[in-house]
């Protein structure tokens, strides 16, 4: 839990201090999880979501069938959290993918999970 109080100066000079404010952070995840996309199968897009246990370095890919890498949707460190993002179905050029069924890879430290996403059209 978390204490704050604020204050301001007005243009007279006059401050003001507010009650003290607490704030209650969520807990971060107890484990690494990607989450099945949704919706599944999808068009035009599908939502990720995926919960960090821990901070540190983070990608996730979205692969075809025969291993090829059609898009790098994120590539950064992040604090441990719940997050989500959208694939749109779009490879790395912006050209839209193919009917058919792809793979969303989420790589940490601490290993890969996989999720199977289907495109239909």
């Amino acid at each position: 839990m978390l204490h704050y109080r604020l204050s301001d100066v007005d243009t007279n000079g006059d401050v003001h201090i507010y009650d003290t404010i607490e704030i209650t952070l969520p807990e971060a995840p107890k484990e690494t999880v990607l989450e099945p996309p949704f919706p599944n199968p999808f068009n035009p897009e599908t939502k990720i979501q995926y919960q960090l246990a821990e901070a540190g370095p983070v990608e996730i890919m979205i692969y075809d069938l025969l291993g090829r890498k059609v898009r790098t949707l994120l590539d950064q460190d992040q604090a441990a959290g719940s997050y989500n993002l959208y694939w749109h179905g779009r490879d790395e050029a912006g050209v839209q993918t193919a009917t058919g069924t792809y793979l969303i890879v989420l790589k940490t430290a601490d290993g890969v999970r996989t999720q199977k996403a289907v495109m239909m059209r």
